[in-house]
């Protein structure tokens, strides 16, 4: 009667007779290629934001090493960006917030924009925008043409009443003159 013995990885080691003694004994003597994944990252924002609303940036990331294959760098590769596939979107919408957008105002017709030039949405729907334009003393015009535009999604629709409107006018050196504007409005 023959008995097998087996090694580690379950390979065939020997065949032994019934009192012990090895009638065939096997060696396996070759290396086995391990491949391992390189670093891998990808950015996502979240996705589940409402209208009006973004979230910042986020960068998920597989690091080097996590995973090993049989087969290839390629393969291995290929694992860490599966798992990036199935969990990257879902941390970002987990780990993110919403955050209300604001826009950056940009000049029109050869205005000059002042250190204020942006508008916030304190509350989602709800605009502010602060304006300062800066204006030659004798430049009795400026006000004859479009300022500034403000940029969508923050632009009130054409429609819109802007009421609550307030310039300050701030002497400045040099022959300038320095006007400030806020406003409030609700998005359409």
């Amino acid at each position: 009667m023959e008995s097998y013995v087996y090694d580690s990885a379950n390979r065939l080691q020997k065949v032994v007779d019934s009192k012990g003694a090895v009638l065939k004994e096997f060696s396996y003597n070759y290396n086995v290629s391990k491949f391992y994944n390189d670093a891998q990252s990808q950015v996502f924002q979240k996705n589940d934001c409402p209208s009006l609303q973004a979230s910042a940036s986020y960068t998920y990331t597989v690091p080097a090493g996590k995973y090993l294959s049989l087969v290839s760098i390629t393969d291995a590769n290929q694992m860490a960006l599966d798992e990036i596939k199935v969990n990257g979107q879902l941390t970002a919408n987990s780990q993110l917030t919403c955050q209300n957008i604001g826009c950056t105002i940009s000049a029109l017709n050869g205005n000059v924009l002042g250190a204020h030039q942006f508008v916030t949405q304190p509350q989602t729907g709800h605009f502010k925008m602060e304006l300062s334009l800066v204006i030659p003393a004798n430049n009795n015009t400026w006000y004859n043409s479009d300022a500034a535009k403000i940029p969508s999604p923050c632009n009130p629709s054409s429609s819109r009443t802007i009421t609550n409107v307030f310039w300050n006018s701030i002497p400045v050196l040099y022959g300038l003159l320095l006007l400030m504007l806020q406003v409030m409005y609700d998005f359409p």
